[in-house]
C-alpha cells in the first residue's frame, strides 16, 4: 500500500509540473520623452505591450544594439553634456559605463561581435568624415580602425565578414550604399534604382544574404532590400512619406520599421520580412535620430 501511496504521488507530480512558455519577443525602440524632450530607450513586447523605459529621461538616448546574449544594451547617448559617445548597460537599464573614448567624438550606431567581445561603431572626425572603429566590449580597449574615413551608419553582417554602410565617396553629394570586407577591404557599391537620391539605415537579414535600407526618391522614403550581391532590388514598403530603420526579427521572418509623415506621430510598423502584411505596433510616438528598433535576442 505503502509503495502504491508513492507511485501515485510521483505520478501526480509529473502530471502537474508547468510546461514551460515561451518567451515573448521584445524590441527596444527610441520615442521621445513629451515632458524631457529627450530621445529614451524603451522596451516593448512585439505586440507593442507592456512598455518600460530604460533610460535616463534627462540626456537622449538612440542606436540601441542587444549582446548576442540578450544580457546588455550597447547605445548612443550625449548623457554627461557635450559630444554623443557609446554606452553600454545591463538589459534592466542599470550599471551604465561609458565605453567610447573622450576623443570619439560622435559615436553612434554600435553593434556587438557574435561573440560579444567586440563592439563596433561609427566616429565623426574633426573634419566631419565618418570612420569606423571596433572595441573590446568590456572596456573600449584595443581599437581597431575599419575604413578611409568615409563609412556612415555602418552595419555589420550578422557573422562579421563584411559591412553594409553609406557614402559619399562617388563624389554624386548624395549618401549611397556600399559594402567592404570587415578589413576596410574590396569596397562595393550596391546598385539598386537609378532615381535614387539617398539611401540611409542599412540592416542585414540574420542570414546574411539580404541587406535592407531606407531609400528616397522623390519626396518619399521606403523600405527597399537587395541581395548582398546587388542583385534582386525589391521595395517593401508603399507607405509615402518617410519609413526608416528596418530591423529583421532574430528568424529573420518579421520586419519592423518606423513610419512617419511630415507633420504627423510616428508609428512602429511589424510585417512580414518581404514587407507584406504590415501592422502598427506602436503609435502616436515621437521618434528621433537613431531611433531604429532592436531584437531581443532569444
Amino acid at each position: 500500500m505503502l509503495r502504491l501511496t508513492a507511485l501515485l504521488f510521483a505520478t501526480s507530480v509529473a502530471v502537474a509540473a508547468p510546461v514551460p512558455k515561451a518567451a515573448k519577443s521584445q524590441l527596444l525602440v527610441v520615442t521621445v520623452d513629451a515632458k524631457t524632450g529627450k530621445s529614451q530607450l524603451v522596451l516593448i513586447d512585439a505586440d507593442g505591450q507592456n512598455p518600460k523605459e530604460l533610460t535616463d529621461t534627462e540626456s537622449n538616448a538612440s542606436y540601441p544594439a542587444w549582446s548576442p546574449d540578450g544580457k546588455q544594451i550597447a547605445f548612443s547617448s550625449d548623457r554627461g553634456g557635450g559630444a554623443w559617445h557609446v554606452f553600454v548597460m545591463d538589459a534592466d537599464g542599470t550599471n551604465v559605463k561609458k565605453l567610447s573614448r573622450d576623443d570619439d567624438c560622435g559615436a553612434r550606431v554600435p553593434s556587438w561581435s557574435p561573440d560579444g567581445k567586440r563592439i563596433a561603431y561609427c566616429r565623426r572626425g574633426p573634419g566631419g568624415d565618418s570612420d569606423v572603429l571596433v572595441v573590446d566590449a568590456a572596456d573600449g580597449k584595443n581599437p581597431t580602425v575599419i575604413g578611409d574615413g568615409d563609412a556612415w551608419e555602418a552595419a555589420f553582417s550578422p557573422d562579421w565578414s563584411r559591412l553594409a554602410f553609406v557614402s559619399f565617396r562617388d563624389n554624386s553629394g548624395l549618401l549611397m550604399l556600399y559594402t567592404m570586407a570587415a578589413d576596410g577591404s574590396k569596397v562595393a557599391k550596391v546598385n539598386t534604382d537609378g532615381n535614387a537620391t539617398q539611401f540611409g539605415h542599412p540592416c542585414w537579414k540574420p542570414d546574411g544574404k539580404t541587406i535592407a535600407f531606407s531609400l528616397t526618391e522623390g519626396e518619399a522614403t521606403e523600405i527597399h532590400a537587395v541581395d548582398a550581391d546587388g542583385k534582386n532590388p525589391a521595395r517593401l514598403t508603399t507607405f509615402g512619406g518617410y519609413s526608416v530603420y528596418p530591423a529583421f526579427s532574430p528568424d529573420g521572418k518579421k520586419l519592423a520599421f518606423v513610419q512617419y509623415k511630415p507633420g504627423e506621430k510616428a508609428e512602429l510598423i511589424l510585417a512580414d520580412a518581404d514587407g507584406k502584411n504590415p501592422k502598427a505596433i506602436l503609435k502616436d510616438f515621437t521618434t528621433a535620430e537613431g531611433g531604429r528598433p532592436a531584437w531581443r535576442p532569444k
